[in-house]
């Protein structure tokens, strides 16, 4: 299958796509949710987080379009929720190593606009376990 028009476009020299919170939210995650703009999809990939380690998920993300080089630490992909029981809202944030663990305060991210909170910003830490034999 031949790549789209859009994936065999280079981008100019010095071009680092960086979005702002704001854009995330109320742009890519607002038109990956209607599915009205097929390349979202491509900006930003689907990956489960919990099926990846941290240190692979940079590789992973390069791997999956051609549009954006990851050649910094930062990447943006979009993952599934995984609840730990069929009927409850506790996300199952486990790999195979280790586990995503939710640090500090969330935050809102609100509409420049209007100041409204349209989505809220977790940050995760990844803790290896520890295995004794």
């Amino acid at each position: 299958m031949a790549d789209p028009p859009f994936k065999r476009k280079r981008m100019p020299v010095g071009y680092r796509f960086h979005p702002t919170e704001e854009e995330l939210v109320a742009y890519y995650l607002h038109h990956r949710l209607k599915a009205d703009n097929p390349s979202i999809n491509v900006a930003i990939p689907e990956i489960d987080v919990c099926k990846f380690e941290p240190w692979d998920l940079l590789a992973w993300a390069a791997k999956l379009t051609s549009v954006i080089k990851f050649d910094d630490s930062e990447c943006y992909f979009f993952t599934p929720c995984d609840y730990k029981y069929s009927k409850s809202t506790r996300l199952n944030r486990t790999t195979s190593l280790g586990f995503w663990k939710v640090t500090g305060k969330d935050r809102n991210i609100c509409d420049r606009d209007t100041n409204n909170v349209i989505g809220i910003k977790r940050i995760l830490i990844f803790h290896e376990e520890r295995f004794s034999l």
